[in-house]
């Protein structure tokens, strides 16, 4: 898969399936993604929903980040790859709860 296709993939899903002003029901928590291409992405989870932006330089540490190609990424947002698939740092639960998560807004 052509490397810009795979990260507009990604960037795509997030806005449009990972964002939402539905509360997230569990702690507040920040996930980065990172392609190995050089593109990063945070998604914020909190009790205003979930926020996904690129990823600021300046950003703090997230609760969990997930590390991959940029088509392993566009895969495991889909669903078609696992997280053993990808690099994962931090809290692996907070990718389980997120995938499990449907918001009723």
């Amino acid at each position: 898969m052509p490397v810009d296709l795979a990260i507009d993939g990604v960037a795509e899903f997030l806005d449009t399936c990972n964002s939402t002003p539905a509360a997230w029901a569990h702690e507040a928590a920040t996930i980065h993604y990172h392609a190995t291409e050089g593109r990063s992405w945070l998604l914020t989870l909190d009790g205003t929903g979930a926020w996904p932006a690129p990823l600021p330089h300046d950003a703090p540490p997230p609760s969990a980040a997930a590390t991959g190609t940029a088509e392993q990424l566009l895969l495991f947002v889909w669903g078609c790859r696992t997280l053993r698939d990808l690099k994962i740092e931090g809290d692996q639960q907070l990718f389980e709860r997120l995938i499990a998560w449907e918001p009723e807004e």
